[in-house]
């Protein structure tokens, strides 16, 4: 994905400070150790202490090789993983930034996909935010646009055993929220 003059100096201020609020809030969190660190771990932590990064999708504007490069670097760096963020630009008066795919339309689809796939090679973490842009709320945002219930579906299962049976489907709800 080709960027204008000047969006790879932004880009790449955005995500050094990114990586250093990331890398901040990881030490931080972290509290005071109860044991010491050996050397080893110290130098190689494993993945659970290692900061992840949210990683947006401005306008859900993202190909494929890109998304590839980006996850293999952050693998570089010793990163855990990301948190995907669709995030829809609303101070892009000169449109630098095309809009994508529609958020979870068939080819925002392809994308995360490729996206997990790539992540599960390189071993790393991924997750999604579950809203695109800034639709969470808002008196712009119509009830129809807005956030919508979590569903879910259980299923008991006795194991160990393999387990290749059809999961239920949530029940339906025509209920805004």
């Amino acid at each position: 994905m080709a960027m204008p003059d000047g969006m790879c100096l932004k880009h790449g201020f955005l995500m050094k400070h990114s990586l250093f609020f990331s890398l901040a809030l990881t030490f931080f969190s972290q509290g005071s150790a109860s044991a010491a660190l050996s050397e080893k771990e110290f130098r190689e932590p494993p993945m659970a202490a290692r900061p992840a990064v949210l990683w947006t999708w401005l306008n859900g504007h993202v190909d494929r090789p890109q998304i590839t490069r980006e996850l293999e670097e952050m693998k570089a760096k010793g990163l855990r993983g990301a948190i995907i963020w669709d995030l829809g630009s609303i101070a892009d008066p000169q449109k630098i930034i095309p809009a994508g795919p529609e958020f979870l339309g068939k080819e925002s689809l392809g994308n995360i996909h490729h996206a997990m796939a790539e992540a599960q090679r390189l071993g790393l973490e991924l997750g999604l935010v579950a809203s695109s842009s800034w639709n969470a709320g808002g008196t712009w945002i119509k009830p129809e646009e807005g956030s919508k219930a979590l569903l879910w579906s259980e299923s008991s299962v006795e194991g160990p055993r393999s387990f290749s049976e059809v999961l239920p489907l949530p029940q339906k709800t025509t209920k805004l929220y």
